[in-house]
C-alpha cells in the first residue's frame, strides 16, 4: 500500500468515505448488500475504525515479507501442479532422513512426455545461490523420465498423471545441503520451462518448541485487534554430527564428521501460516521491528518471536466431490451462491489450505469452476483475487478476478480436479478485508531456523522446523 493512500484515509473525513473494503464507508448506519436476491447486513464502519486499521495496517507491513511465487505454470500442458509434504497442511517439507515431498501434476498430451525436474538451492529470499558448489546443474536434475500412469478411464481432460517423491527418485537419492529450493519441469528438450515451485529441506539439527498465543493489539479495534503471537525458542548445540553437505573434512573419534556451530550466524526464523508459501512473517536479528523480538542472541539459549500475526478467518470450503451437487459438463458455481463479505462472521473449521483429490475412477477428471463474489457499491477498480490449493495459495494473474457490472460481482472462471478445497478471497494485499479475523480461527504454523553457512562464499541452511497451531480460544491468552 502506498503512503499516499494512507494519508488519503487518515484524513478523509465526511458523510461517505471511499471505502478500502470495496463497500462505501458510512459514519452513521449500516451497508446492505444482496446475495442472489437475499438482503445482507454489512458491518459497520467508523471513523474511528477507519484510524485503528490504518494505524494497525501500517505495523503490520513492517514485519511482513513478500517472497514471490510459490508455484508457477507457464504452459497450458501442464494442470493441477501441486507440492505436498509429510507435515501438517502438506507444507513441503524434506527433512534429511526422515521426511520426503511429492510434486503431482497432469498433462492431457497424446503420449506421455520426457519431461524433467531441475532443482536449485536459495537463499532465505528465495534467490538462487550463486556457487557451483552448491548448485551442481549436473546432479540437481532428474536424468530418467518423471514417472507416470494413465487417467482413469472415461477422464476426458486429461491423460497422465506424474509423480515424483524428492527424496527418492532414482536421480536424487538425498540433497547434499539443507535451505530453500525452488524446482523447475522442463520439457522434453530441456528448452521450455512448463511449471515451477518451493520446498524446504531441513536438517534436523537443532529441536525448537513454538508456542502460538492470542494477543490483543492495542493499535487496532474489533476485529483486527485480534492477533496472534508465535514463540519460538531453542538451544544450539557446540558440536553437532553433519548431516548434509559431505565436503566437511572434521571428525570425532568414531569417525564421525562433525562442526561447530556458530550462535552469530543464527539471524534469521521465518513464519508460515498453513500453506500460504508465497508470504512469511519474518523475525531477523538484523532488521528488528515493534511487532518482532529476538532473545538471547550471541548466546546457545535463544527466543524468537513475533506478536502481530492477523489469524484471520476460516477458508471458505468447495467440495465438488459430489457429482449431484456438481454435475460433469456444465459450468460449475458455488451451490449456496455468490459468496459475500464475512468481515464479522466466523466460518466453520477448515482444512488449513490443503486440497483433497478425487482419484481412481471417472470423475477424477477437471470441471469448470466460475467464483463469484457479490458486490454492488461500484467497485470495478478494485483489484480482488480467489486464492487456494489450486493456483498456489498466491495473488497474481491466474488469480485476478474480473469485474461483471451489470452482475455486480467479481467473476474468475478456472479448471480444477474435481476434490475439496479451501479457498478465500484477496482485497489487493489485504487478506482480512473481505474475509475477517477471528481469535477462534485454528491455522498450522510452520517456523524455519535459519543457518549462515561460510563456506563456498556462504550460503544460507534450515538447521531446524517446528510446527504448531493456534488454539481457537476466543480470549486474549498472551499478556
Amino acid at each position: 500500500m502506498f503512503f499516499s493512500e494512507f494519508i488519503l484515509r487518515m484524513f478523509a473525513y465526511g458523510k461517505i468515505l471511499v471505502d478500502p473494503h470495496l463497500r462505501p464507508l458510512s459514519l452513521h448506519g449500516r451497508g446492505v448488500s444482496r446475495r442472489d436476491g437475499v438482503k445482507v447486513q454489512q458491518p459497520l464502519f467508523t471513523r474511528t475504525r477507519l484510524k485503528a486499521d490504518i494505524l494497525f495496517t501500517i505495523c503490520s507491513v513492517m514485519f511482513f515479507t513478500n517472497l514471490g511465487i510459490s508455484q508457477e505454470i507457464f504452459s497450458d500442458r501442464i494442470k493441477g501442479l501441486r507440492v505436498t509434504g509429510e507435515t501438517q497442511a502438506g507444507v513441503p517439507v524434506v527433512v534429511v532422513n526422515a521426511k520426503s515431498i511429492l510434486i503431482e501434476f497432469d498433462t492431457n498430451d497424446d503420449h506421455p512426455a520426457d519431461v524433467r525436474v531441475k532443482f536449485y538451492h536459495c537463499d532465505r529470499n528465495w534467490k538462487k545461490t550463486a556457487t557451483s558448489f552448491i548448485n551442481d546443474d549436473i546432479r540437481n536434475m532428474t536424468r530418467t523420465p518423471i514417472p507416470y500412469v494413465q487417467s482413469p478411464a472415461g477422464t476426458q481432460h486429461y491423460r497422465w498423471h506424474y509423480s515424483i517423491r524428492l527424496p527418492g527418485h532414482q536421480d536424487v537419492r538425498e540433497f547434499a545441503y539443507s535451505g530453500n529450493y525452488i524446482f523447475e519441469i522442463w520439457d522434453e528438450n530441456a528448452a521450455n520451462m512448463l511449471a515451477r515451485g518451493k520446498f524446504f529441506v531441513v536438517e534436523d539439527v537443532i529441536t525448537p518448541s513454538l508456542r502460538v498465543t492470542n494477543r490483543q493489539a492495542t493499535t487496532a479495534v474489533h476485529p483486527l485487534y485480534m492477533v496472534n503471537k508465535v514463540d519460538l525458542q531453542f538451544v544450539i548445540p557446540e558440536i553437532v554430527r553433519r548431516t548434509a553437505g559431505t565436503q566437511e573434512t572434521q571428525f570425532n573419534s568414531n569417525g564421525d564428521m562433525q562442526e561447530a556451530l556458530l550462535p552469530f550466524y543464527f539471524t534469521t526464523v521465518d513464519v508460515y501460516k498453513n500453506r500460504e508459501l508465497a508470504r512469511a512473517y519474518r523475525i531477523d536479528s538484523n532488521e528488528r521491528t515493534a511487532s518482532t523480538f529476538v532473545g538471547g542472541f550471541g548466546t546457545r539459549r535463544v527466543r524468537f518471536s513475533i506478536d502481530n500475526i492477523l489469524p484471520g478467518n476460516e477458508y471458505r470450503r468447495l467440495d465438488l466431490r459430489d457429482i449431484n451437487h456438481y454435475p460433469p459438463g456444465r459450468l460449475l458455481r458455488h451451490r449456496e451462491g455468490a459468496d459475500v463479505s464475512r468481515m464479522l462472521f466466523r466460518s466453520p473449521r477448515d482444512n488449513n489450505g490443503f486440497s483433497t483429490l478425487v482419484t481412481g475412477d471417472r470423475y477424477a477428471d477437471y470441471v469448470q469452476v466460475q467464483f463469484e463474489y457479490l458486490d454492488d457499491s461500484k467497485s470495478e477498480e478494485n483489484t480482488v483475487y480467489v486464492v487456494g490449493d489450486f493456483n498456489g495459495w498466491q495473488t497474481g494473474s491466474g488469480s485476478l478476478m474480473n469485474y461483471d457490472t451489470s452482475l455486480k460481482r467479481f467473476l474468475l472462471t478456472t479448471w480444477m480436479r474435481r476434490g475439496s478445497y479451501d479457498y478465500q478471497y484477496v482485497l489487493k494485499n489485504d487478506w482480512t478485508a473481505l474475509e475477517g479475523n477471528d481469535w477462534r480461527t485454528v491455522n498450522v504454523y510452520s517456523a524455519f531456523v535459519y543457518y549462515r553457512d561460510e563456506r563456498y562464499g556462504g550460503f544460507d541452511r534450515i538447521l531446524g522446523v517446528v510446527q504448531g497451531r493456534s488454539s481457537g480460544q476466543n480470549s486474549a491468552t498472551d499478556f
